[in-house]
């Protein structure tokens, strides 16, 4: 499990990560009688993504890695995601952009990386 302080990334992660969970991936559902205490990661992707994923992780290597197929961007479980669920996910898990958070979002990069 990774427990880093949302503090401690950049204006740049952060706005990667959000764009991230919009359109790319999706952070993975806890599930009753789950060993897991937190929620993660995931993004599924074609070889033709590689580099693009290869970039979004360089950024947040502290919390992103490659399955290994290369076909999966994945995290561990994490606090962090377990904090965003909320904002990210309705009740009944529908996906949605989160409004609260708003003011996180600084173009270009969240743009850019929503445009890929």
């Amino acid at each position: 499990m990774i427990n880093l302080s949302w503090n401690e990334f950049s204006s740049v992660q952060k706005n990667i990560l959000f764009a991230s969970i919009i359109a790319d991936g999706e952070i993975t559902k806890l599930y009753p009688k789950s060993r897991r205490k937190n929620n993660s990661y995931r993004e599924h992707f074609s070889l033709e993504q590689l580099n693009y994923r290869r970039w979004k992780a360089h950024f947040l290597k502290e919390l992103l890695y490659f399955r290994t197929n290369h076909s999966y961007l994945v995290s561990k479980s994490s606090t962090i995601f377990t904090e965003l669920y909320p904002y990210f996910y309705k009740q009944n898990g529908q996906k949605r952009i989160p409004v609260e958070l708003r003011l996180l979002y600084t173009p270009p990069i969240s743009c850019c990386t929503l445009s890929r």
